[in-house]
């Protein structure tokens, strides 16, 4: 209900800055004394043209950057899977202590 008398008013708004305007240009439609009209020249921007990274020639030096930073890359990326590895298998070490643990104290209460 609210958002109806919501839309209403502003489609009323809308009717009414039309009316408005439509009034303004028949007041202004009254003859006034033509003056010489000056064209103000029109500046037309022209969009800054960006040259694609694939156009640009690499050099030997480029090329070995850009190897040795994808070595250094993989290497961190071979150390942090190892790690990964390590903390994983700790974790499964630490699940199967618990386990037995729990075996451990079931059978002591079962005895």
């Amino acid at each position: 209900m609210r958002s109806l008398f919501i839309l209403s008013f502003i489609g009323l708004l809308f009717v009414l800055s039309i009316e408005g305007k439509k009034q303004v240009v028949r007041q202004a439609a009254a003859p006034v004394p033509v003056e010489s009209v000056v064209e103000e020249p029109v500046l037309v921007i022209q969009p800054k043209i960006i040259r694609p990274r694939t156009l640009k020639v690499l050099t030997a030096y480029d090329k070995c950057k850009m190897e040795c930073k994808r070595q250094r890359e993989n290497e961190g990326l071979a150390t942090y899977v190892e790690q990964l590895k390590a903390e994983l298998a700790a974790a499964e070490a630490a699940i199967e202590q618990e386990n037995a643990s729990a075996e451990q104290t079931n059978e002591n209460t079962a005895v």
